[in-house]
Order: C-alpha cells, then structure tokens, then sequence
C-alpha cells in the first residue's frame, strides 16, 4: 500500500491528493501472528482535510522487545508512539511532518518510510592509529559515558591510558562481564536504602526496590496457584483449535484453480458453510474430491466446536476466579500480593536489566578490543608466516612455480 503499484499506486495516489492521510506509522518486523514483515498503521482523517499540507511519519520499527519467537511493543513504545503522533513532535530517525510537495514531486506519491526518515544506525568509525599502533580509542571509550557516570569505578577497573588518545584493557576480554557484574555500584544500582526512626530513636535501614508498583492482585496470579489445572485445560484446547485453523487455511490456500474447494469459499476466502453442506451431501462427487471436502468439514467442525467450548471454559473459569477473590485469607493474599507479584516482577525485572546493561557494555568493550587487538604490523608478519606455510606444503605436494 506505501509504495506499490497498480491499483494500490492509484488509491494511495488518491488517498494523498483528498488529503485523507494524517498519518504513517511504521511498526516492527515479526509483531504479529500469520506474518513476520513490518507492520504499518495508516491513519486515515477526513476532517479538515482540503487544509492538510502533509502527512506525519513516524518510524517505530526498532522499538520493540522479543517475546520468545515474536516481538513486542513495550508500554513505553505505545506511549511514544502516541505522545509523539499526537503532540506532532519531530524527533531525529523517528519521526518528522512530510510535506505533500516532497511526496508528490519529489518521491511521486511513494510512501515508504526510509525515503523520509533515515532511521540507521551512525557508522561505527575505524581508528587508523589504533589498528597500526593498538590502543582502543578515548572517543570509543568516551562514547560510554552514561554507563561511567552510573557506575564510576567501573571504567577504572576495565581500562587504563595507553598513550594520548587511547586507552588498554586491564581485564581479559573473556573476564569483562564479571568484571561489570563485580562492580558493587553496578551490584546496587536498581536499590536505595531508607532509613526511618523508630520512636525509642533507634534506626532501620530498608533496602526498596525502586521502578515497581502494584495495587491489585492480578487474575492471573489467581488462575496459577488455584485453578492452574483449568487453565491448562484451556490452553490445550486453544492450541488444538489453532492448529486446526492453521491447517485449514493451509488447504485454503494452497487450491488449485480448478479445484472443489473453491466452490465452497465466499469471495472473501473464508468458507461458507452452507455450500460446504450441500457439497457433503452430492453423491456426485469424485472420491477424491468428497474426501477434500469432508476434511474441510471435519476442521471447520473442529473450529467452530472448539471455540464455542473455548469460549463456555473461559466464562466459567472466569466466574470462579472472581468469586475466588472473596474467599482468600490475609495470608494467601500477602503470598499473592507479595511473592507471586512484587518480588517476582522485581527480581525478573532486575535480572533482565542486569542482563541488558551488562550484555550492551559487554559487547561494546569486547567488540573494541577486538577491533584493536593486532596491529597492522603484526597482522602482516602472520600473513607472511602463514603464506610461507602454505608455499612449503605445496612444495612437499610437487607443485613448483
């Protein structure tokens, strides 16, 4: 639809000129289910439209988390992507108000969102002096400062100067995570410690963990330490209506022209279902055919039977979940409240930020210390070693020049 042609090319063209298009918002690969391209939303506003001079792009395609074998927007990229769009705010690589005479003229109603916004990362340099002489680069070094000025000692145990300009490991590249994992700044760096008085003047230090709230205790939390056997229950039986869906569509899909099954399908391609009942019942058909279609009928029957069941399972569990609510004792609601909802997000959200920020200094000190690790010397006095092998072996072999 962006930037295709034909057809598509000449309702976009439309489209622009009404001056319909308020705004592109282009989202990340891999989002939803049934496809892995990127994903974009068009917003579509005819109100004052004759007075609309352009259209705001926003490329949110790097935003993202990965969610086992999807990506993820996070709270915090819907909330950018709405604040932004919104308030029309242009920030560098994200986002920018495009105007009609750059999409017209320029790019001829092309939509595709790099021809506007350059949202690629800035080219890693090379140091010369650093690959002839060693050294990993103060600039690259310095580049981290955020993580310094969080952690200070932190840069002292993992570098020292080596001459003007750049600066050496002190660590082996292999030791550089536990390193940043010692650092008793980096250790501590998701708590702070309280201190109140108690009224006989003595005092207590807490330890809080900061960025985590809760008011209520979750459904979900619920289902898992009371009703964790019905919930399965569902979840199986979601899965088998997936998986008969999956197949269906595949049969769907993968028809040839010529075939029955598209005699049973609306024009829309989903099946229509009084068509399938005749088509059971003609004792015409072909064997091969009258077995296409019962396996159809037998997956629609699957579908339609599994999500009616689904849905009753659901509305049940539903039911006994919130009657469940008044039933807890103090102590199970503190289990819930407490261990299965504070502590663990906490001590999840901890390792997982633990994990990111070490992973991301990690690979950035290893990734400079290898880039800088052999000289330019050195690395021809390998390749000449190396040739002067090979020239021996091929020798030995009987091969002369």
């Amino acid at each position: 639809m962006l930037f295709r042609g034909g057809a598509e090319a000449a309702i976009r063209r439309s489209l622009v000129d009404a001056g319909f298009v308020k705004g592109i918002i282009g989202l990340p690969a891999n989002l939803f289910y049934g496809t892995g391209i990127p994903a974009c939303i068009i917003i579509i506003d005819k109100e004052n439209h004759e007075e609309r001079k352009g259209i705001f792009i926003i490329d949110a395609r790097r935003d993202f988390i990965k969610d086992e074998n999807k990506n993820r927007l996070r709270e915090r990229d819907v909330y950018k992507i709405t604040t932004v769009f919104n308030e029309q705010i242009e920030l560098p690589k994200y986002s920018r108000f495009v105007h009609n005479k750059e999409i017209i003229k320029k790019n001829d109603y092309n939509l595709n969102i790099p021809r506007y916004i350059d949202s690629s990362a800035e080219e890693d340099l090379q140091n010369i002096d650093g690959h002839l002489k060693g050294g990993i680069p103060s600039v690259d070094v310095d580049s981290l400062t955020l993580y310094w000025q969080t952690f200070p000692k932190l840069k002292e145990s993992l570098f020292k100067p080596l001459r003007k300009g750049f600066y050496s490991l002190v660590v082996e590249k292999d030791t550089v995570r536990d390193t940043i994992y010692s650092d008793e700044d980096f250790s501590a760096y998701v708590t702070k410690t309280t201190v109140k008085k108690k009224k006989d003047g003595t005092e207590i230090k807490k330890t809080v963990e900061t960025g985590w709230n809760g008011l209520l205790i979750p459904k979900e939390l619920i289902i898992e330490k009371f009703f964790s056997k019905k919930q399965k229950v569902i979840n199986d039986a979601d899965t088998v209506i997936a998986a008969a869906q999956v197949e269906l569509n595949e049969i769907i899909e993968n028809a040839e022209e010529d075939s029955i099954i598209n005699e049973v399908l609306k024009e829309n391609g989903n099946i229509d279902k009084s068509a399938l009942n005749i088509k059971l019942k003609d004792e015409t058909l072909e064997t091969n055919d009258k077995k296409i279609i019962k396996k159809i009928s037998d997956l629609v029957i699957k579908v339609d039977e599994g999500t009616k069941l689904l849905k009753d399972l659901k509305f049940a569990l539903d039911k006994e979940v919130r009657e469940h609510y008044s039933k807890l004792s103090d102590e199970q609601s503190l289990d819930l409240l407490l261990e299965r909802k504070w502590y663990r997000s906490i001590r999840n959200g901890i390792l997982a930020l633990y994990s990111s920020v070490s992973h991301l200094i990690t690979e950035r000190i290893a990734e400079l210390a290898d880039r800088y690790d052999q000289t330019l010397p050195e690395l021809e006095d390998e390749v000449k070693k190396l040739e002067k092998n090979v020239k021996s072996h091929l020798e030995r072999m009987g091969f002369v020049w």
